[in-house]
């Protein structure tokens, strides 16, 4: 009570810092924090990379909620990592308005990717030849269920942990005979919104992917795969983890195709706008032929680059 109170106004704020009444407040309640409870709200909010990073950012920048200066000398992304952190920490603990109030004193702001830095990643951009590249490397020493795995994220531009789950989601029901509750085969799409603790998150959504039916029976007849089997083979031999590239060659290859609200659709990105909440309806047969169409000229375009895929 006593701290929504103090919240409610900020005269306590002077010279850049909260006065010393409401600091030690503040410091009594975070230095009271319990972590493994912190730990567990994060994992059940956020995947477990993204609350993990969280979690450690939250622990070993806790005395920026002091003083924030120190901010400024790291990178953009980093900077970026740690205030979403000490954020998410603040609204737990309930004192968000002070963080930012304090954020405001030190005239410490979000940035964000400006319009000079988005056309420099345009006209440098070397995705495709860096895909292509990768898919080289990598036809060699990945194993055969491993590839495939590479082919579904490549197919339907899945995030990396969304492929995963939804390539081991697949083994197992396969197993238990229960495919159908997932992939639709009269669509051909796989139905992520029925796994919605999986597939539906806080931020990061995925609703449905259209794939061909031939590839969801590969699956279904292969092993469960990991990310870290893949990633400590890579590492070995020094090869990049790509899985994020392959995202951005399937959203750039597929816009030729299908339109953006379209590709929205199945990257899980329906904003909130007025059109694709209320007039997008698109033909769903016309979106499955297209969409079933473009992988196979993707397809056709790498094997062109003596690619196994």
């Amino acid at each position: 009570i006593l701290i929504s109170k103090l919240l409610r106004g900020y005269p306590s704020l002077v010279g850049g810092r909260p006065a010393k009444p409401y600091y030690n407040i503040m410091k009594d309640i975070l230095t009271g924090i319990k972590w493994e409870s912190f730990k567990k709200f994060l994992l059940s909010r956020y995947s477990k990379s993204h609350a993990l990073a969280c979690y450690r950012y939250s622990r070993k920048y806790i005395h920026f909620l002091d003083n924030p200066r120190e901010l400024e000398t790291f990178s953009k992304a980093k900077k970026c990592n740690v205030m979403k952190a000490l954020a998410v920490l603040c609204k737990y603990v309930g004192c968000y308005e002070y963080w930012k109030e304090l954020l405001k004193q030190y005239n410490i702001k979000w940035e964000t990717q400006n319009s000079f830095e988005s056309f420099l990643r345009i006209y440098r951009n070397t995705n495709r030849s860096n895909v292509f590249n990768w898919l080289k490397q990598i036809q060699r020493i990945l194993s055969d269920k491993e590839k495939l795995l590479i082919k579904l994220i490549l197919f339907t531009g899945m995030r990396r942990v969304e492929g995963f789950n939804c390539y081991n989601l697949l083994v197992k029901l396969g197993r238990e005979n229960r495919v159908n509750e997932y992939f639709n085969f009269e669509k051909s799409t796989l139905e992520h919104f029925k796994y919605q603790d999986i597939f539906i998150r806080k931020t990061k959504n995925l609703f449905i992917s259209i794939i061909n039916e031939e590839l969801i029976n590969e699956i279904i007849n292969s092993e469960y795969v990991s990310f870290h089997a893949i990633r400590r083979k890579l590492e070995r031999r020094h090869i990049p983890v790509r899985f994020s590239e392959l995202r951005d060659f399937y959203g750039s290859y597929m816009i030729k195709h299908i339109t953006r609200e379209e590709l929205d659709l199945l990257c899980g990105r329906l904003s909130g706008s007025i059109f694709p909440m209320h007039y997008f309806s698109p033909s769903f047969e016309d979106l499955k032929s297209r969409v079933l169409n473009a992988p196979e000229m993707m397809k056709n375009e790498i094997t062109s680059q003596n690619i196994s895929i």
